[in-house]
């Protein structure tokens, strides 16, 4: 079974968002990706302009961490914390982040596959709560369902692991389960869920759907440095914020 790292996160300043971005897709998310053995890949993604009916957009960022092996990632964690890299960009907005493993109940194909694609690549998250109930309102038919309407490709629900990471945000989740599905085409898929959403009764898990569109292609964790090029840019947008053993990161301003 495949196990997720979800983390919502946002600037501490909208002025500042294009800092966390450098940061976080240059240093941050490589970093996590060089986590020998636990975490396999990552894409990252922000909010799309085309939301469905109530949207949920207090989490104007979303990491989406595929994870091969949980107690090795969090060992790791702990292991780097205070660590360089684990240093964290002081435009990285501490107290709005969230984050959490969740363990993917089912699904309408092999989470790595569907992951890569050719099409909008978009995902549609939906936070839902209640427990034993959101299972029973969405067997694998249902979600099939989902994934056979227009704009969309795949659906995938997954429940709030039973062990976090005791240093992580994991306490500020508030739902049991929260369902992933991949777009083809946004404003076709908005329009689709908001249908669904109506006809399975998803009101009674109180969902809070948000769109987010893809800020980096997925990486796995062999991409993470990629060729020659990729690498020298790296190394040079890092090096332009300061990050090495030797130097502070990220200074307070």
């Amino acid at each position: 079974m495949t196990s997720l790292m979800l983390t919502y996160h946002n600037p501490t300043a909208p002025e500042r968002a294009d800092e966390m971005t450098n940061w976080y897709n240059w240093a941050h998310i490589r970093h996590v990706l060089s986590m020998s053995g636990s975490v396999s890949h990552a894409q990252r993604f922000k909010l799309a302009s085309c939301q469905p009916s109530e949207p949920d957009t207090r989490r104007g960022y979303l990491t989406v961490y595929e994870v091969a092996d949980k107690a090795l990632c969090t060992a790791i964690t702990m292991d780097w914390a205070g660590t360089v890299k684990y240093e964290i960009s002081t435009a990285f907005d501490v107290r709005s982040f969230a984050e959490a493993y969740w363990d993917i109940v089912r699904g309408t194909a092999d989470f790595a596959t569907y992951a890569d694609y050719a099409g909008d690549r978009s995902v549609l998250v939906a936070r839902l709560d209640g427990g034993d109930q959101v299972e029973a309102t969405l067997p694998a038919e249902t979600l099939a369902d989902l994934a056979d309407r227009p704009g969309l490709l795949s659906a995938h629900l997954a429940r709030l692991a039973a062990d976090q990471a005791p240093t992580s945000a994991a306490q500020t989740e508030t739902v049991s389960h929260v369902l992933i599905a991949q777009l083809t085409d946004t404003y076709l898929a908005v329009r689709s869920w908001d249908a669904f959403a109506a006809e399975a009764g998803l009101d009674a898990l109180q969902a809070a759907p948000a769109v987010y569109r893809p800020v980096i292609r997925r990486l796995s964790a062999a991409q993470r440095t990629g060729p020659p090029q990729w690498q020298a840019l790296s190394f040079l947008t890092i090096a332009g914020l300061g990050l090495s053993d030797k130097t502070p990161v990220y200074p307070s301003r």
